[in-house]
């Protein structure tokens, strides 16, 4: 399974970027991909978690027009912190793993917001800056559920060689 979080105030112009990608993402209705747009992360969406593979955050980040989307793992974070405020992708992660002892595989995919007005629509520039990011995020997920598919496929090879 795997989990796309568009997170970003809809009424901030290119801010909404992030929930644009996984409003995209869920309408191709890919099985094993939940998906999720919302203003900004919460603790539920530590718990949303338990059960996948892989987990994408998407968001935006202050930036020029021709500033690319930037596309990270994130790196674990050794301790929680606070596990009253959750506000970033690495503080969720951080929740999820004093919770459960693991994680996910998770990756950040931030998109250039160039205006961020009260009210505004999406920029041309953010626009287009969506639809590669989206494709970024299919790419990844598809290399995730290969990979995934030969770790299961190892793993059946195992069972058979010991028996």
């Amino acid at each position: 399974m795997a989990m796309v979080i568009g997170y970003g105030s809809n009424i901030r112009g290119d801010r909404a970027a992030g929930r644009a990608v996984a409003e995209a993402i869920a309408l191709r209705e890919s099985p094993g991909v939940w998906t999720y747009s919302v203003d900004h992360l919460t603790r539920a969406h530590a718990e949303a978690m338990a059960d996948v593979g892989i987990v994408v955050f998407v968001g935006t980040y202050d930036a020029d027009e021709d500033d690319p989307v930037r596309m990270t793992t994130v790196a674990d974070v050794p301790s929680p912190g606070n596990t009253h405020y959750v506000n970033s992708p690495e503080s969720l992660l951080a929740l999820f793993r004093a919770r459960h002892g693991r994680r996910p595989e998770a990756w950040t995919v931030r998109i250039p917001a160039v205006q961020a007005s009260l009210h505004a629509a999406l920029s041309p520039s953010a626009e287009e800056k969506v639809m590669e990011a989206v494709d970024q995020v299919l790419d990844l997920l598809e290399a995730s559920r290969e990979e995934s598919g030969r770790r299961t496929v190892k793993q059946r090879m195992r069972e058979l060689l010991r028996l």
